[in-house]
């Protein structure tokens, strides 16, 4: 599409009235340095002044970490802030962080990295800016985005946990942005795309792909994606787990999800009739932002099901029709088909999002027709010591392609 062409779409469309504007989803052009044609949806609204890390620097911070990818580029990484839309639909802000390699003579294919669950505010990619695996990844030639997803970064409110169509709009539009940005920084880009997250990021990982190849499938060349250890089967595996009675090392997730699907989709139901006392009262200054998961987890029950009414428990153990079960099963991500190849990776020892979710996605996915799946689910440890190890795994994988 030529740039007057372009031009004279993005005049039509300001021309329409507002109210129109607001309700358009994000159009995307086929041009891989191409930028989204109509508002709200992906266009670059500011950015900081770039951070360049010379490939000493970026050594010095790995020399601790055992890693056997060949990092190559010294990078610059830029903070930036573009358009999306929230959880209703409507106009809004986020940031993210976008790091490219430079002294790369080649075009460079351009790499979504969605983060794993936090929850402190200050936590997001954009404001902790220097995460060594981001750097490492763009040091190997790719153009990298890490969306700081709704919630985080300069998005207010509260961030809508594991809620699949807001993370892939964030994420997406986070790409469209970081695509206008390799334009204005003269960034030679592949026609090629790759996604990859773990935990919460694995979900959003899965999430994005399905949304890219379900609405968009001639405007991204997804080459290939790898989502790791996330919670895939909201509705089955992870309601009947974190609500079963047992101990969990993170029992901060349960009341995180119920927050975040009470502020979405307004159930305006009162914490009293859900979470018994200190909890109820307790639960809304714990998730304010300022505490990461780690901070909060000390505070709560070692088993979820005890911060619960237990006639809460056994009704939405039991009603598949409940309206909080109903939006879990509207927020799984494992029954669909994939057409991108896709490597899914899960540690079997992982203690906090068990492994089967993995099983089931892989096994649905064949069953639909699914023809380029592999799947990696040896023992590598707990959730937190295997992301590396499967991160590594992931990028080795890439490399083939």
């Amino acid at each position: 599409m030529s740039i007057l062409k372009r031009n004279r779409q993005r005049q039509l469309f300001f021309l329409l009235p507002y109210f129109i504007i607001s309700a358009m989803v994000c159009a995307v052009t086929s041009s891989i340095i191409g930028k989204p044609v109509e508002p709200c949806r992906g266009r670059l609204l500011s950015l900081e002044k770039p951070d360049h890390y010379s490939l000493a620097e970026i050594s010095n911070l790995l020399a601790d970490i055992d890693y056997d990818l060949a990092i190559q580029y010294p990078v610059d990484l830029y903070k930036i802030v573009y358009e999306t839309i929230d959880t209703k639909g409507n106009c809004t802000r986020a940031s993210g962080l976008v790091i490219f390699p430079i002294h790369n003579k080649e075009n460079v294919p351009l790499l979504s990295y969605q983060h794993g669950t936090i929850l402190k505010k200050e936590s997001a990619p954009s404001q902790v800016g220097k995460d060594i695996l981001a750097l490492e990844i763009a040091s190997m030639g790719y153009a990298l985005c890490v969306p700081d997803y709704l919630g985080f970064g300069i998005s207010d409110g509260m961030h809508p946990y594991v809620h699949a169509s807001s993370l892939a709009s964030a994420s997406l539009d986070m790409i469209c942005a970081a695509r206008e940005l390799a334009k204005q920084k003269s960034v030679a880009l592949k026609n090629a795309l790759f996604l990859l997250g773990y935990s919460e990021g694995g979900y959003a990982t899965m999430a994005l792909h399905r949304e890219i190849e379900t609405n968009y499938p001639n405007e991204f060349n997804l080459v290939a994606s790898a989502p790791m250890a996330g919670p895939y089967d909201l509705s089955g595996l992870m309601r009947e787990t974190l609500l079963s009675g047992q101990p969990h090392p993170s029992p901060g997730y349960v009341p995180y999800v119920v927050l975040a699907y009470n502020d979405i989709y307004s159930f305006n139901q009162e914490l009293s009739d859900v979470f018994k006392e200190p909890y109820a009262t307790r639960l809304p200054g714990l998730y304010d932002g300022k505490l990461s998961i780690g901070e909060i987890n000390p505070e709560l029950p070692e088993s979820p099901r005890e911060m619960f009414h237990e006639s809460y428990v056994e009704v939405v153990l039991s009603d598949n029709d409940h309206p909080f079960v109903k939006k879990l099963q509207e927020n799984d991500v494992y029954d669909w088909r994939p057409h991108a190849p896709m490597f899914l990776l899960h540690s079997k020892d992982d203690d906090q999002v068990t492994y089967l979710n993995t099983i089931k996605a892989y096994n649905r996915f064949l069953m639909n027709g699914a023809t380029h799946i592999q799947i990696d689910t040896s023992r590598e440890g707990s959730h937190g010591n295997a992301s590396r190890v499967l991160f590594h795994r992931a990028l080795k994988w890439f490399q083939r392609f």
